[in-house]
């Protein structure tokens, strides 16, 4: 029987965090397409808090301790990676139902969203180093 070691542990409970965030966004935004675009500014704030607030919920809950640059790489690196994903797609120019469904979608996509959601990030970060050391 093989032994996990603590970079393979560190390594699992990362992946499931991003996996987390990404499919609470892919359920955010079925959500969205399948009910209709309610509101820009909506989608946009359920897309920038309920992700990673749900990552952080999970990191505040599981038994591990870890530093602070695991925590900051579990919830900022992937607000990060988002953005960039957004910008690539907000800038293709297809024809078409896709383009449509894109410019009306990624609406919400500007330097606010932007700025608020990182600082989301960051402030949920700050929490669950908080919560992790009170826990502890």
């Amino acid at each position: 029987m093989k032994r996990v070691t603590a970079e393979q542990n560190h390594f699992k409970k990362m992946l499931m965090s991003w996996i987390i965030i990404l499919l609470m966004y892919l359920l955010i935004g079925i959500i969205f397409i399948t009910f209709g675009f309610l509101n820009a500014t909506i989608s946009g704030v359920c897309l920038s808090v309920i992700p990673y607030l749900a990552c952080a919920v999970y990191l505040i809950m599981s038994p591990e301790r870890y530093s602070g640059i695991f925590y900051i790489s579990a919830l900022i690196i992937p607000c990060c990676i988002e953005k960039v994903l957004l910008k690539g797609l907000k800038a293709m120019h297809t024809e078409g139902k896709l383009a449509l469904l894109l410019n009306q979608y990624l609406s919400f996509y500007n330097g606010v969203y932007i700025m608020a959601s990182v600082g989301i990030s960051i402030l949920l970060v700050i929490i669950v180093i908080t919560a992790k050391k009170k826990k502890f």
